[in-house]
């Protein structure tokens, strides 16, 4: 399958579609086709760090050496990933978004990584439940965002950005943050 999106890459995967962007990076849908022809279908969130090149610049500036900048990119990756790792905790958790992979992948400069992280595909709170919505999907809404929010509690996870645009919904209608 061809794609335009050639600074994203998923071994086996290919990119069918942009669906967001955030502050590090872009989301991605992405499908492959199986053996037996179905085709599987996934989110793939792309991380960048540093975001852009004026990051290193103002470090040169700065007097830091490659070695430091390196080192502090280096950092944020880990930290990045560290996150992941949480969520790992939570995938048997219905109301929590389920990470299935990641991977890092350093760029060619050495400063800097791209962080690929693979997911399920689901769809944003604001698309799925349009502008009129039921009293008994506002209260199924906030249970579902309870159960997650426990979920995170018993893995002393603070989540820090609950907001409409960190809710989704799968194709079963359960809500997921």
């Amino acid at each position: 399958m061809a794609s335009q999106f050639t600074d994203v890459v998923w071994p086996g995967w290919g990119v069918v579609r942009k669906i967001g962007e955030g502050s590090f990076g872009g989301v991605y849908e992405i499908h492959r086709t199986l053996p037996d022809g179905r085709v599987e279908k996934a989110a793939l969130k792309k991380l960048t760090v540093p975001k852009d090149n004026s990051e290193i610049r103002e470090l040169y500036s700065q007097s830091f050496s490659k070695e430091n900048i390196t080192a502090h990119y280096k950092d944020q990756m880990r930290d990045l990933v560290n996150e992941y790792t949480l969520t790992q905790e939570l995938n048997g958790c219905r109301n929590v978004v389920a990470c299935h992979d990641v991977q890092c992948v350093q760029h060619t400069d050495g400063i800097g990584w791209d962080i690929y992280i693979r997911m399920e595909l689901l769809l944003p709170l604001k698309k799925a439940l349009g502008s009129i919505y039921s009293e008994d999907t506002v209260r199924a809404l906030g249970i579902q965002m309870c159960g997650a929010l426990i979920a995170c509690h018993r893995e002393n996870i603070i989540h820090r950005d609950i907001k409409p645009e960190n809710i989704m919904v799968s194709d079963r209608d359960i809500f997921k943050l």
